[in-house]
């Protein structure tokens, strides 16, 4: 769709008083807000035709006029000028989001936190599972000649651990050699891999030809947990809540339902965020009914350069998109910071 500069300046004088104050727009407003040198009459005629194309729309006979979800993604794909998110904002999340963590989930829990206080929308975090999370170190050690601690550490940081009984005591340097060799065969592969692979796959016996490597390999995928679903992490419901277009509590009940099961979001998070930019989704592109009074603004983070999981935030459709943008943007930079780091340790 092309609009005329006029129509275009209207429509985003429209949509920026609307994301103020949660009330419909007169064509008065509008001319206080643009700075149009044109007469409310040009106003109301542009107005009208803007209404013809599905931009906007009058929620009543006597009312200025509110955008429609098209009226919305016009404003983001072609309208919205980008803002950079505030130095008090980004001074508290280099403040507070540091790699200060042993596992991912600390840093995760923080970043989704924070992300929530500084946008004051709901945030979400789709957190690595085996399938996205690699193996990074494995690590043998004796605690006594009949108990073997093994350990798991993965790129994103998470750490696995067991202890179990060994009828034969092993040598501190057998056990090295057998470490060493399955950090040199494993590292890199993700943990659902490792766990379903076949000693054969790992064993060359002109590498290591030793007796308790395939125990060693056993137990390893032992320590490896089951695949888990993959887990949501969600901050700042009651934001939802504040909003004047979730005052009626039988509207807020879906979205607060769908957020509280975390779970429902999911496939949202995994299949509409495979871009590198950050993805916004408004209204009625939701899949879920719930969710079409909502936008969300979310992209994936990355280890080592692989997509882990995704972090957004979700709003009323009168969200301001570009500080949302924004606040999104330094957040998973500043994540991913941290999360290499712990993952270079």
């Amino acid at each position: 769709m092309e609009l005329g500069p006029r129509k275009q300046g209207i429509l985003a004088a429209l949509i920026e008083h609307y994301v103020r104050t949660a009330e419909p727009v007169s064509s008065h407003m509008i001319l206080q807000n643009s700075g149009m040198q044109i007469s409310s009459a040009t106003v109301r005629n542009e107005l009208a035709e803007l209404e013809e194309l599905g931009l906007v729309e009058q929620p009543h006979t006597s009312a200025g006029r509110i955008p429609t979800d098209a009226g919305y993604r016009f404003y983001v794909n072609s309208l919205m000028q980008p803002k950079s998110l505030a130095r008090s904002d980004t001074s508290r999340i280099r403040r507070e989001l540091r790699p200060l963590y042993v596992e991912i989930s600390g840093i995760l829990d923080e970043a989704c936190h924070l992300l929530s206080e500084v946008t004051h929308y709901t945030s979400v975090i789709l957190v690595p599972t085996l399938d996205s999370d690699a193996m990074k170190h494995v690590q043998l050690g004796n605690v006594n000649p009949h108990r073997l601690l093994v350990m798991l550490i993965s790129s994103s940081g998470k750490m696995e651990h067991k202890l179990y009984e060994v009828d034969t005591p092993i040598s501190v340097d057998r056990l090295n050699q057998i470490t060493n060799y399955l950090n040199a065969m494993l590292k890199g592969k993700t943990m659902s891999t490792v766990k379903k692979m076949k000693f054969e796959e790992v064993h060359n016996p002109t590498e290591l030809n030793d007796p308790f490597l395939q125990k060693a390999f056993e137990i390893l995928q032992q320590t490896i947990p089951d695949n888990e679903n993959e887990r949501v992490i969600v901050e700042g419901i009651v934001y939802i809540l504040r909003q004047p277009e979730f005052a009626d509590m039988e509207k807020a009940r879906g979205v607060v339902e769908v957020l509280d099961e975390g779970s429902a979001i999911t496939p949202m998070l995994s299949d509409l965020l495979e871009e590198p930019e950050p993805t916004v989704i408004i209204g009625g592109e939701n899949r879920l009914t719930a969710m079409r009074m909502c936008s969300f603004v979310g992209r994936p983070y990355h280890i080592a350069g692989e997509t882990v999981g995704r972090i957004g935030v979700l709003g009323p459709t009168r969200m301001q998109y570009a500080e949302a943008i924004s606040a999104v943007n330094y957040l998973t930079r500043r994540l991913e910071e941290c999360v290499s780091f712990m993952a270079s340790l």
